[in-house]
């Protein structure tokens, strides 16, 4: 009864008050905004592991000449690298691309990703529906299948737990969908995959378009593999020098790559929410002044009170309760800016 009491009389209070009620709430809601929203950008890309088996022992593979720094692989290269058994476990590759999808009367474009045989298990993924390529399905004629990415799942059909089996008609070709796959998996925008039939690849050399990575052999080190991969680089070029002059290869832990981000980037995303919190920081004080600026002008009001009955305990109670719908509603609305603004900042 007491409890029912006090919430009607602080509902009362800020109702009263609507100046300091919305000042309050909503320098609340600005701090708690802006640090939920900095600190879900950091966790994603700074803090959160990988969300594949054995993340640190995967490493993406990287071509590099003095002309371009940072490029791509050639089927050639990827094949070379893949006979590296003793330093790479299972080496995989993708290459991106758009495709035309047919629904029905309407059509869109969307972007897919062909993917080598054991880019699931490099990663060690699963989907969550359906299956995963078989073997035969990287031959000429048998790469009619797709498996969709969470997203394109969830966005074009509605999470229907019921989609493996059906058609999807890529550029004007029926294809069975035959798994989905766990949210967070690729590091681009891509909505499904697709078998890359080797024999239907660009074989050169000078042909550089393969994502690379690959899962390292237990115990194999980031210096041992890239000491192996200088000595192959070396190797093609004297094979083929004509497309090979100073290329060479370079391998990093496959999380900066994921991130998209260099490391000063992420110290930067570190510092930024160091920022954002002293924000929430001087939020919170300055509500905390205020409140208190208030509680100095209801001296008479708690001594009335008092002289009535009422025990410490019932006043601090009080207080305590017009206080929390305070922060409750604050908290609350600061949520909801993070919610709108999160899609936007990403």
């Amino acid at each position: 009864m007491y409890l029912r009491q006090d919430l009607s009389y602080a509902v009362g209070m800020a109702a009263r008050n609507p100046g300091f009620t919305a000042a309050a709430i909503v320098t609340l809601a600005l701090g708690i905004g802006a640090a939920t929203v900095t600190f879900s950008v950091a966790d994603a890309i700074v803090f959160r592991p990988l969300p594949y088996a054995d993340a640190h022992r995967l490493v993406k593979i990287w071509g590099s000449t003095a002309v371009d720094p940072v490029d791509n692989m050639s089927l050639a290269d990827f094949h070379d690298i893949s006979a590296r058994s003793a330093i790479f476990e299972q080496v995989a590759g993708d290459d991106g691309t758009g495709f035309r999808i047919e629904d029905g009367q309407a059509s869109h474009f969307a972007d897919g990703a062909i993917v080598t045989e054991q880019w699931l298990s490099t990663l060690g993924v699963r989907p969550v529906l359906g299956r995963g390529f078989l073997r035969d399905e990287f031959q000429p004629g048998r790469d009619d299948v797709v498996i969709l990415t969470d997203a394109y799942w969830r966005r074009r059909f509605g999470a229907d737990g019921n989609i493996v089996g059906r058609s999807l008609r890529v550029d004007g070709r029926p294809l069975t969908i035959v798994g989905v796959l766990p949210p967070n998996v690729l590091r681009y925008g891509a909505d499904f995959l697709k078998p890359l039939v080797p024999s239907s690849y660009p074989p050169g050399r000078d042909q550089r378009d393969l994502d690379v990575f690959a899962r390292l052999r237990p115990g194999v080190t980031l210096a041992a593999a890239q000491a192996e991969l200088d000595v192959l680089g070396r190797q093609i070029e004297a094979a083929s020098p004509s497309a090979n002059v100073n290329h060479r290869f370079r391998v990093i832990a496959l999380d900066k790559y994921y991130a998209s981000i260099d490391p000063s980037a992420g110290r930067g995303l570190v510092l930024m929410l160091g920022a954002v919190g002293l924000v929430l920081l001087i939020a919170g004080v300055n509500v905390a002044n205020l409140l208190l600026a208030r509680n100095a002008t209801r001296t008479r009001e708690c001594v009335i009170r008092a002289a009535l009955g009422a025990s410490r305990t019932r006043l601090a109670r009080q207080l305590l309760i017009e206080n929390l719908l305070l922060f409750l509603a604050g908290g609350g609305l600061g949520c909801f800016i993070a919610w709108w603004a999160l899609d936007f900042v990403v």
